[in-house]
């Protein structure tokens, strides 16, 4: 059942994350997101131990071999994926911050280190 009440965003730089649908089955939770790269180098963003999702008191780590993401987001191009986590949400929850805790490769002063986007809001389950 797809949970997201409206898409939500964040740039740091010239990068840009968007949330575009949160998925929630008896068993996970799945997010498709976009990622928009204005730099001019390849960036990273990987699965494996930096991403994550919270809710209330609950943080999930995604599950890169089960997700659908391509970590790898060449230089004025977007990508858009699927990080599959691994626990539900809540049905009470009202919102999910999903944050990839490092961004490799920007390569720039002042670039991101990592991307958060905070209160993404759900509909009732």
């Amino acid at each position: 059942m797809n949970r997201l009440a409206e898409p939500r965003s964040v740039t740091a730089g010239r990068l840009t994350l968007s949330v575009d649908r949160v998925e929630v089955t008896s068993h996970f939770t799945k997010v498709t997101m976009t990622v928009t790269n204005g730099y001019e180098r390849t960036v990273n963003l990987p699965v494996f131990g930096y991403s994550q999702l919270t809710s209330g008191t609950v943080t999930a780590e995604g599950e890169p071999f089960r997700s659908k993401w391509n970590t790898d987001v060449p230089p004025d191009q977007s990508r858009t994926g699927t990080v599959v986590f691994g626990e539900p949400l809540e049905p009470s929850a009202t919102s999910v911050t999903v944050t990839f805790t490092v961004v490799f490769g920007v390569g720039e002063p002042g670039g991101p280190n990592a991307l958060a986007v905070k209160d993404v809001p759900l509909k009732p389950a």
